[in-house]
């Protein structure tokens, strides 16, 4: 969650791809290490060839940036600056679309790597607003592409559901898929934002486990109910 942030002033976010951490007030702030994809058997150094990029017609017609070099390929639609494919050299894909999504305006893309901003879920400050957000079912600009990176950036008027802001996604191919999120408040009024680079991972769930998250109580949503769970989290049946 980043609270207060100012009129005329960037905020970068790291959300290690799930939990947006607090971004500290100034006038340019630019937190490192930004939110990163690694290949879960890493990609050793490849000698270099030759780099292309290419803008594609994509599904339902939006504009796809497709990246390519000697560690891999990445594409990117312009619907909701949602990365659809990351593929390390030599590797299968490490994100997942369902084949059933659909590519249309005013519709989220099921799978790759959304942008909830700026709130995630349903917030009950903005109970007349979208879940997940106001960016991830509208078309974004492609502002810059060269062989190993695209920026994508989209601007929100001043409405009764949020103050106005513009949003820059940067997606840069290396040996990991590094995205940079940056929010300009452009309102005269101090705001307060959540947000995720919802990742979708192509993985086996019978064998999938989540750590970190400790042991304790959790409200599942497929339940509609609190339940204990242990650390680490094991899938057993869809969380």
């Amino acid at each position: 969650t980043i609270a207060g942030v100012s009129s005329g002033i960037w905020v970068c976010v790291d959300f290690g791809l799930s939990t947006p951490q607090a971004a500290t007030r100034a006038k340019q702030t630019t937190i490192p290490a930004v939110g990163r994809i690694r290949s879960p058997n890493g990609c050793r150094a490849a000698k270099p060839i030759l780099q292309r990029m290419a803008i594609i017609t994509g599904r339902g017609g939006f504009p796809e940036v497709v990246l390519k070099n000697s560690h891999g390929t990445a594409r990117i639609s312009a619907l909701g600056a949602t990365v659809l494919s990351w593929i390390p050299n030599g590797q299968e894909d490490i994100l997942w679309v369902s084949p059933r999504a659909t590519f249309q305006l005013g519709s989220a893309i099921r799978g790759g790597v959304p942008v909830c901003w700026p709130w995630f879920a349903s917030d009950p400050a903005h109970p007349d607003g979208p879940s997940h957000g106001l960016v991830r079912t509208r078309r974004w600009a492609v502002e810059r592409h060269a062989d190993s990176e695209a920026s994508f950036a989209i601007s929100h008027h001043e409405s009764s559901v949020f103050p106005a802001f513009r949003l820059t996604l940067e997606v840069r191919l290396g040996v990991a898929l590094k995205l940079s999120l940056t929010h300009h408040n452009l309102s005269d009024d101090e705001v307060g934002c959540t947000g995720a680079l919802h990742a979708y991972f192509a993985a086996d769930a019978s064998r999938a486990t989540v750590s970190g998250l400790g042991s304790g109580t959790a409200f599942d949503k497929i339940l509609q109910r609190e339940r204990e769970i242990d650390d680490p989290l094991r899938c057993q049946g869809p969380i």
